[in-house]
């Protein structure tokens, strides 16, 4: 039970869930319980609300279970009716609610700038503070002795997804009621249950696919939206291409980075030759957190998963010469430091891989990705697990399809340019369908956008108190690191 939950047991609020719904279904402002207290966030004393949203977890199924969506709502005493911006978290499956310092920051930065309304964040079905939370128990571990291989990790991830498969079907969850139809339909429920006839969007990865996904359903209901790093309704699995699309206009930089002086004329080449120095394998020592050195043994699949990985973060590709090059001289020490964290275990939480699998992707989809793969060096890395996994979830569902999305609500889209996972393309393809979107590409930046997160969020928070885009704030400029 979260801490939500039990603060509203305790206060007699709401009973305890008995896991079966009524007859009928009650409307949504009945099936909702809330408390106000202050928290202090930063410097100031913010009143909150806090609250849950008892929905059904399979609302095609009559009789389903009621779960609990726990949400926190930070309160603007000047609102004065103003739509409120509801926070869409990535993912799928990143809890918001653990760590509120972020948020607190936010909403001020927003006040400051002449916004209104309150900022309400929604836990996603199925993780953190929601109940149930679908983790999955014990760590998912791979062996030091043998390198990371594409069979390996598909193999240890099956067996794992499936034990946790079984456990929550022995609880009665019903896993075909995590997917993206249902976030919809709990963010629309919650702004129903709360009174408000519109509401503001912001939402990150992930969170802009479920974002585009609102406006599909009801985009009456919605002011205005704030979308970055966008995912479309078939990018949830990514293309290999996207990946070699970075590293050559990384290796474009690196050819005219005065810091690296000349040494990477010719980065894609580079990391192909040390990409062929891991094969064979070769065995190198690792120092664990616990002190101890122990060897592992590395191939070319750990180079590039770790890679592939790593390249959502705008730190990593600013070193990315410099790694690779100190792997050309024989030193693997950064990459033996990630792989031995993958080896020795994650956790998975089996909301993500139900809501990634029942989203899928289109047979023309799944047929790029294959033929890319073919000819990309790191295209073997690239969701090859949930690809694998959701070929056996027992949730899927139909692929991606229907109609492109329209609507005349007027759009801010955001767009790192070096980002593999979410490159602009993916917004080019959707501007067709958005009369009034705005896209901003920024430079230099990957998934993270790095150091243009200020730059970004004083775009977001401006467009979403006023609707006005100004021109981002000077960048600072992208280079290399480790060689200045």
């Amino acid at each position: 039970m979260g801490i939500i939950s039990r603060c509203l047991l305790i206060c007699g609020l709401v009973p305890a869930l008995s896991g079966a719904a009524p007859p009928s279904l009650a409307p949504p402002a009945e099936r909702l319980v809330r408390a106000t207290d202050a928290q202090r966030l930063g410097t100031e004393l913010i009143k909150l609300e806090r609250g849950v949203l008892r929905v059904p977890e399979n609302r095609a199924k009559p009789g389903s279970a009621m779960i609990e969506l726990p949400y926190l709502r930070l309160l603007d005493a000047k609102a004065n009716g103003a739509a409120p911006i509801f926070y869409l978290a990535g993912g799928p499956g990143q809890p918001i609610l653990k760590d509120l310092e972020p948020f607190g920051a936010a909403f001020q930065a927003y006040q400051r700038i002449g916004g209104r309304g309150d900022l309400v964040l929604v836990e996603q079905r199925g993780v953190g503070q929601a109940r149930p939370a679908l983790n999955c128990p014990g760590n998912l571990a791979r062996p030091f002795d043998q390198p990371l291989t594409a069979a390996l990790m598909a193999a240890s991830h099956d067996a794992y997804v499936a034990s946790c498969i079984r456990l929550w079907q022995r609880q009665g969850v019903d896993l075909a009621g995590y997917d993206l139809a249902a976030l919809v339909a709990d963010i629309d429920e919650l702004r129903q249950a709360l009174g408000f006839a519109r509401i503001k969007l912001f939402g990150e990865s992930f969170g802009a696919l479920h974002g585009l996904a609102l406006l599909q359903r009801d985009d009456k209901a919605i002011e205005r939206a704030a979308l970055a790093a966008v995912i479309g309704p078939d990018d949830m699995f990514e293309l290999p291409a996207a990946i070699d699309r970075e590293l050559a206009l990384l290796g474009r930089l690196a050819r005219s980075d005065p810091g690296l002086a000349g040494q990477v004329p010719d980065l894609p080449a580079l990391m192909q030759s040390v990409l062929a120095k891991l094969d064979p394998p070769r065995t190198v020592p690792v120092h664990l957190p616990d002190g101890r050195t122990r060897p592992i043994v590395l191939g070319q699949y750990d180079l590039q998963l770790a890679t592939v990985t790593l390249l959502r973060n705008t730190a990593f590709l600013e070193a990315l010469p410099e790694l690779y090059l100190a792997m050309q001289a024989g030193d693997f020490g950064w990459l033996a430091q990630w792989s031995a964290r993958v080896r020795q275990g994650q956790s998975l939480n089996l909301m993500s891989l139900a809501v990634t699998c029942a989203l899928g992707a289109s047979p023309a989809r799944r047929a790029l990705i294959k033929r890319q793969s073919a000819t990309s060096p790191f295209g073997p890395a690239v969701d090859l697990l949930s690809a694998h996994a959701c070929d056996r979830f027992p949730a899927s569902a139909a692929p991606p399809g229907g109609s492109p999305i329209k609507t005349a609500v007027p759009l801010l889209l955001l767009s790192g340019e070096l980002d593999p996972r979410a490159p602009p393309g993916n917004v080019e393809q959707l501007l067709p369908g958005l009369a009034r979107a705005r896209h901003i590409v920024l430079p230099g930046v990957s998934h993270d956008f790095g150091g243009a997160r200020d730059a970004q969020l004083e775009l977001v928070y401006r467009f979403l108190a006023d609707g006005e885009i100004g021109a981002p704030r000077p960048l600072p400029g992208f280079g290399f690191r480790g060689f200045r």
